[in-house]
């Protein structure tokens, strides 16, 4: 027993403090002992329930790696119960999406966020603006363009269409040639968010870089060019 405690502690960087009290340890180091009681019996599956629920963003961020690599190097399989769509995407070879009992979807986190096949999914991982449009022709209008509709599609049915802020280009407009103005802006570290009325009144999140910001102030007429989007069934 006290060789496996010892390999545990070396494993999870902790041998100096092999003689500290609980209180005298960090939040993160009190999750990395957690992790070795866990990982003490050699289990073939962990299960980890929301386990940095209460901790702050930073060490979040190092757990987070910390917990891939001893996945990886235990090779122990590993259920990860978040509701942090960014922890699942990084920790994660494969994300099961849940909803009301449901599974929405099952994928690599490439898949699920690249791919997204249901509406829940594709506004619930990453942030995102949801439309509703009624299908005309075989298609919808979304910021001055008409996307194309799957001809199964029904004329006058509605539909979700589901366009992230990073998905999103603005251009300078004249008033009687814009698509939406700026209503806000905010600083979000390494982009900017702009929300912006359209002449429909909805309001539309969207990403910029900061270099642009300034270009993008409340009042600033716009022109959008949306580059990718998602459309399902109401």
């Amino acid at each position: 027993m006290d060789a496996r405690v010892r390999e545990l502690l070396r494993f999870m960087r902790l041998e100096s403090y092999a003689n500290r009290f609980p209180h005298e340890l960090s939040g993160g180091q009190q999750q990395r002992v957690a992790l070795a009681r866990a990982l003490a019996p050699r289990p073939q599956v962990l299960l980890f329930d929301e386990p940095f629920a209460a901790i702050d963003t930073q060490i979040r961020r190092e757990l987070r790696t910390f917990v891939r690599q001893v996945h990886d190097e235990m090779g122990v399989t590993s259920v990860f119960v978040t509701h942090d769509q960014e922890e699942a995407l990084e920790v994660a070879d494969r994300v099961l999406v849940l909803h009301e009992g449901n599974v929405e979807q099952f994928g690599t986190p490439e898949e699920v966020y690249e791919k997204p096949g249901t509406l829940f999914v594709a506004s619930f991982i990453g942030e995102s603006n949801v439309l509703t449009r009624a299908v005309q022709n075989g298609r919808i209008e979304v910021a001055g363009a008409a996307l194309p509709v799957d001809p199964a599609v029904s004329d006058g049915s509605e539909v979700a269409v589901v366009v992230r802020p990073k998905d999103v280009e603005l251009q300078p407009a004249s008033e009687r040639e814009a698509h939406a103005q700026v209503v806000r802006s905010a600083f979000k570290g390494s982009y900017s968010a702009c929300w912006i009325r359209t002449n429909d009144g909805e309001v539309w999140e969207v990403h910029v870089p900061n270099a642009d910001r300034h270009r993008w102030s409340p009042g600033a007429w716009v022109h959008m060019n949306v580059t990718r989007w998602f459309i399902f069934p109401r």
